[in-house]
């Protein structure tokens, strides 16, 4: 069933959290609208309009928002498990302690969002836009995130374990503190990255670019680097493995 833009209004003006799980509002406008507590899991938001909305605490499970824009929207502690962003503006979004296990954000736009300890393990990102984008102490365990871009991006503290990587532009990125064990960094361009006291046990780095990277305090256990251009500048020397790093 649709409903009208005035229906719409009518079910969120009310005293208690709107109950719209499953409900079809897709090209919905809803620019700035107070959902704090909304029900909408199931429900179908592609192509809706929820700029600058209020979505704290919102129950958004399963719910379709493909192509939507949440430019500057608010998820705090928002439920976005398994959630289709494919396509979505989330640029300056706030994302705090979202949980976003399984979620496909692929092709997605986080620009300059700030997702501190959001939860996004096992999700899909690939080619997404996250530069400048805040994730400090976010658990990003197992996500994919091939092919995105992350420049300038705060990944402080971040969990990266099993993280794929690949092709990633992470150049001037901070890493200081993560944990990227087992993390898949082949092809990735890391110039000017901070990688000080990150767990960085059994990551490929195969053709990865570590110009200028600082690796100080970092755990390099069973790195690869084969074809890795080193913090030096130089290729990686499998006769002088020490050299560089």
């Amino acid at each position: 069933m649709e409903f009208t833009e005035e229906q719409i209004l009518d079910l969120i003006n009310s005293n208690k959290p709107a109950q719209l799980a499953g409900k079809d509002l897709e090209n919905a406008n809803l620019e700035g609208v107070n959902l704090k507590g909304a029900v909408l899991h199931d429900a179908r938001l592609s192509g809706s309009n929820l700029s600058k909305a209020i979505l704290t605490d919102a129950d958004l499970r399963n719910a379709n928002l493909m192509m939507a824009n949440l430019k500057e929207a608010i998820l705090q502690n928002a439920n976005m498990v398994e959630i289709l962003l494919i396509g979505t503006s989330m640029k300056d979004a706030f994302l705090w302690r979202a949980r976003m296990q399984g979620a496909n954000l692929d092709n997605a736009d986080l620009e300059g969002a700030n997702a501190d300890e959001a939860d996004f393990q096992i999700a899909k990102m690939r080619t997404c836009n996250l530069v400048k984008t805040s994730l400090k102490n976010a658990n990003l365990w197992g996500s994919i995130l091939q092919f995105s871009y992350l420049e300038g991006a705060n990944l402080e503290g971040a969990n990266l374990q099993a993280a794929n990587l690949r092709g990633c532009f992470l150049i001037s990125a901070n890493l200081n503190h993560a944990d990227l064990k087992g993390a898949r960094l082949v092809n990735a361009n890391l110039e000017g990255a901070d990688l000080s006291s990150a767990n960085l046990k059994d990551v490929h780095f195969n053709g990865a670019n570590l110009k200028n990277v600082n690796l100080s305090g970092a755990n390099l256990d069973g790195v690869e680097l084969d074809g890795a251009v080193m913090p030096d500048g130089l290729e990686y020397d499998p006769q002088n493995p020490g050299r560089g790093l």
